[in-house]
């Protein structure tokens, strides 16, 4: 099976595919020198990416974006009248920065454009692009990457993000869940949130980390006033507090 598997991918990559645009090799190599410059400053010194792990990476980006796609179908199936917004977050930045990096003569390709990659038309999905927040009732949400950077996280997630904005707002980007409240002289009182996270705790990236599994929901009177309810999910169950 595996040699059948090899051999049908070298008919594609290696034969019609190297007649008509050359082996995949060199394109490859241009990937790796211009990622390497772009990450330099996180690279440890002598690293560099390579066409390998170049190849490897576009395999993973094709299995995430077919993996999305899925997940984006099926939770249009479960809430088929639900007004469904997809906030871009740092992760589905890449997607542009790629294409720039790779093939900027194809960025402006509507088909190569995430939406349409992930079929959000199709299901009936809104996304959020260029950092700007959605506004649910009164409430600013962000994925949390779009605020100030330099200043680290005092305490929790949700402070760091007070800290950021002095305003109220949700974010999502540390997958921890927290809540920082703070009063000013006149007892006006600002909340910051922070959710905890859907996916995998430990992740390749990051197998050492602080996160927890969580969500929030949001209920918004017609005033735009709201009551959010932040929760984490721990040993199979909701809590609360």
């Amino acid at each position: 099976m595996e040699s059948t598997l090899l051999a049908e991918a070298d008919a594609i990559a290696g034969q019609d595919r190297s007649r008509d645009y050359g082996h995949p090799h060199p394109n490859h190599r241009r990937i790796a020198d211009i990622w390497t410059v772009q990450a330099e400053s996180i690279l440890q010194p002598g690293l560099r990416f390579t066409p390998r792990l170049v190849a490897l990476m576009m395999v993973g980006l094709k299995l995430a974006l077919q993996h999305g796609t899925q997940f984006l179908a099926h939770l249009r199936g479960t809430f088929p009248k639900a007004r469904i917004i997809y906030k871009q977050g740092n992760h589905d930045e890449r997607w542009d920065k790629y294409l720039w990096a790779a093939a900027p003569v194809l960025y402006e390709i509507e088909h190569l454009q995430l939406p349409a990659v992930l079929e959000t038309e199709r299901h009936g999905i809104e996304m959020v692009q260029e950092q700007r927040p959605v506004f649910c009732g009164k409430l600013p949400v962000f994925h949390g990457h779009e605020l100030p950077r330099g200043l680290a996280s005092p305490v929790n997630m949700a402070r760091g993000a007070f800290m950021r904005t002095l305003h109220t707002v949700l974010v999502g980007h540390g997958h921890r869940t927290s809540t920082h409240s703070e009063p000013n002289m006149w007892h006006e009182e600002t909340v910051c949130w922070s959710t905890g996270c859907l996916c995998e705790l430990y992740p390749e990236y990051a197998r050492i980390n602080k996160w927890n599994h969580g969500f929030a929901f949001n209920e918004v009177a017609e005033s735009g006033e709201f009551d959010l309810s932040n929760l984490r999910i721990a040993a199979g169950k909701v809590r609360r507090s």
